[in-house]
């Protein structure tokens, strides 16, 4: 008995019995078998329940056997499938006519949803045509000083006591959870009608997750399974055709109606598209950039960009918007993110007879480590209709000194803003002193805010101010808050 039909399996495996091989005189499982055990345990766990799930493989099958009518049944009945991708697979017949037969199958019954297809590779393979847009988990690593040379993870069988074979209950692990997820909507789409229950926002909510280079794979296994955890939809969900023309269709495609762009960066710079010269990592971005959608990226804290070799990858990593944080303040930061998305605070009331915050004038100052930030705040502001005074630049031909010249801004301008990116807390406490004076000077108070940007955490200020606000950017602040900031004051 099945979760979703009494008379058809939840999932068939696919696979080339050559995968499935042991390797000892006790003819214990092969990895296929191994692995089949192991989902099959997990799924009846995150079920609630023992035998929740008809998973079917064949094990009789061999090379050169007559497909009987019952198999085929087996195939085309199947709610979902699982193909254990690898050389074998692709050489054999029998495995391609099983994956075209349910594809077939799947067509004709998804009406314009995603495939009921889960891949598994077990090397680095050239995935068939018919599964680019098919989500894939990587079942191998690449050798950290040979990225050519690949290993199967849990190989020949999985051993939960090997700390080695880690990785490969991280992957099962993943690929536990897409298979549920997808047999609780199939499931659910058979009982829908006019009193079932409507989705919250952030169950349709859809985050563009990019796909990564393999030296952060892990990584972005994680964060992609913590956001499915937590209701929301994300894409791509596979790969993408590498002929520039088709990826940048698919992208866009998948961009389109997403909240979020979310990248992770490694250390490699990542493989060209086909025939052109952009690398998917950079394209995908641009792509992002073009479509006016929200970013966020991430490195690894312990990732320097200067000590990157390849010279494009280490200008991307070093782009003053890669946050560097742990992963787990990285996951809540993108549900964070989501959430001022999705709920965004209604704007004050406008003051009588107030502009607005057209023709306010917005001093920014910062330190030298946050110049280029300064400048981008500065432009944002400009785009918004502000006025934007930008730090002492320096410049010889300048008549005034850094004094004379904060003083000049602070007498004139509406709103001061210190910039708290990478300079130190004592900067800021020492700039915000020394305004004191300047301002108390004034006859109309001018507003004070400090925006907090990566990296995290900050060092607290040693000086308490009344009115200070604190605005966080990551690394900017959004369009959406400075618009609702410069309304408040």
């Amino acid at each position: 008995m099945g979760y979703l039909h009494d008379d058809a399996p939840d999932l068939f495996i696919s696979y080339s019995h050559a995968d499935d091989q042991t390797y000892d005189e006790a003819r214990k499982p092969g990895w296929v078998t191994s692995l089949s055990r192991l989902l099959r345990k997990e799924i009846d766990r995150k079920l609630g329940k023992v035998g929740a799930c008809d998973l079917w493989m064949d094990h009789r099958l061999a090379a050169g056997d007559a497909v009987d009518a019952s198999l085929h049944a087996k195939i085309s009945g199947s709610a979902t499938m699982l193909i254990v991708l690898s050389e074998g697979y692709l050489r054999s017949s029998w495995c391609q006519r099983e994956m075209e037969l349910f594809l077939e199958t799947d067509a004709k019954r998804r009406h314009g949803e995603a495939s009921r297809i889960f891949v598994v590779e077990t090397d680095r393979v050239e995935r068939p045509k018919a599964l680019e847009m098919v989500l894939s988990l990587p079942f191998w690593s690449a050798h950290p000083d040979a990225p050519a040379t690949t290993t199967q993870l849990g190989h020949p069988r999985p051993n939960e006591d090997d700390p080695d074979h880690k990785p490969f209950f991280s992957r099962l692990n993943s690929l536990t959870h897409a298979v549920v997820a997808e047999l609780k909507r199939l499931d659910d789409s058979k009982s829908s009608g006019p009193d079932k229950p409507q989705l919250g926002p952030a169950a349709k909510a859809k985050v563009y997750l990019a796909r990564c280079t393999d030296d952060v794979d892990d990584q972005y296994l994680e964060v992609r399974e913590y956001l499915l955890q937590q209701g929301l939809h994300v894409v791509p969900q596979g790969d993408y055709p590498q002929e520039e023309s088709r990826y940048i269709e698919s992208a866009r495609r998948d961009l389109d109606d997403s909240l979020l762009f979310v990248q992770l960066l490694g250390l490699l710079p990542g493989r060209k598209l086909a025939g052109s010269k952009r690398r998917h990592v950079g394209a995908q971005h641009e792509l992002a950039i073009e479509s006016g959608r929200q970013i966020l990226r991430w490195r690894s804290r312990k990732l320097a960009p200067g000590k990157v070799e390849d010279a494009e990858q280490a200008a991307r990593l070093a782009e003053p918007d890669v946050l560097a944080l742990d992963l787990e303040e990285f996951k809540a930061l993108v549900l964070q993110r989501i959430g001022a998305i999705l709920n965004p605070p209604p704007p004050p009331p406008e003051r009588p007879g107030g502009q607005g915050f057209l023709n306010k004038l917005v001093f920014i100052n910062a330190d030298s480590p946050d110049l280029e930030m300064a400048e981008r705040l500065g432009r944002l502001l400009e785009q918004m209709g502000a006025w934007v005074s930008l730090p002492y630049s320096g410049d010889k031909d300048q008549e005034s000194n850094p004094r004379t010249y904060m003083t000049e801004q602070l007498g004139e301008c509406d709103i001061f803003l210190i910039i708290y990116g990478d300079t130190k807390a004592k900067w800021v406490s020492s700039q915000l002193l020394w305004s004191r004076k300047p301002l108390a000077q004034r006859e109309v108070p001018a507003a004070l805010a400090v925006i907090e940007m990566p990296p995290t955490p900050k060092e607290p200020l040693s000086l308490l101010v009344p009115r200070l606000k604190f605005l966080k950017g990551q690394p900017l602040p959004t369009m959406d808050e400075l618009v609702h900031y410069l309304r408040s004051v």
